[in-house]
């Protein structure tokens, strides 16, 4: 199940949900919305990925807002009973993530940089 449209994105996607089997959901939100599930995801229908990204969009909204007295921001994330949510700031946009709660966020957080400055920049 995939609303995979940007080729680009496609390689980007299948690199990421091959770091780690328990990353259920890529997306990018670069001014369109780019995501990619895992096969077996059993976790968000349409209406809950609007919430979650309404959700993000707020998270990354107060991150920004506050880095004058933090610092730039590397990522952002809320923890569900069953789920991390990650937002990771790309140019003008971002990348969001949804994984098991055993995922090290900080490592892969770092993979995901890594392999998107690899093939977009």
């Amino acid at each position: 199940m995939s609303n995979l449209i940007n080729l680009d994105y496609g390689k980007f996607f299948d690199e990421i949900l091959h770091l780690d089997q328990k990353i259920k959901f890529i997306a990018i939100y670069d001014g369109h919305f780019f995501a990619k599930f895992r096969d077996d995801d059993e976790y968000f229908r349409k209406h809950e990925i609007k919430a979650s990204l309404y959700k993000a969009q707020q998270r990354w909204d107060f991150c920004k807002n506050q880095s004058f007295k933090t610092g730039a921001p590397k990522f952002a994330m809320t923890q569900d009973g069953k789920v991390n949510r990650l937002t990771i700031p790309i140019g003008n946009g971002v990348i969001l993530l949804t994984v098991e709660l055993s995922v090290g966020v900080n490592a892969l957080t770092d993979k995901i940089i890594k392999i998107h400055n690899g093939i977009f920049n």
